[in-house]
């Protein structure tokens, strides 16, 4: 999958496990991010296994939308804890 800028400047990258990692500055030599997690942060946590081999984002490309939010199609292939 591929990296998606935002309206805002930011660049959210698909990650392992249906995570989205979004950077809040694509152009910047340093700058904050923040991991979303398709089924919670806590519940990943507690078995980031079983989700990084049952969850995929499936899309070529997160949509950007306003206001920061990307919305993209997952796929699970395996069973979630």
């Amino acid at each position: 999958m591929r990296a998606t800028l935002t309206p805002q400047g930011a660049v959210a990258i698909p990650d392992s496990g249906g995570r989205v990692l979004v950077r809040a500055s694509a152009d910047a030599v340093t700058s904050s991010s923040q991991d979303f997690v398709f089924y919670g942060a806590t519940n990943y946590a507690a078995n980031p296994t079983a989700y990084n081999s049952a969850v995929k984002i499936n899309t070529p490309d997160h949509l950007p939308m306003p206001r920061e939010t990307c919305i993209s199609g997952t796929r699970f292939p395996g069973r979630l804890p």
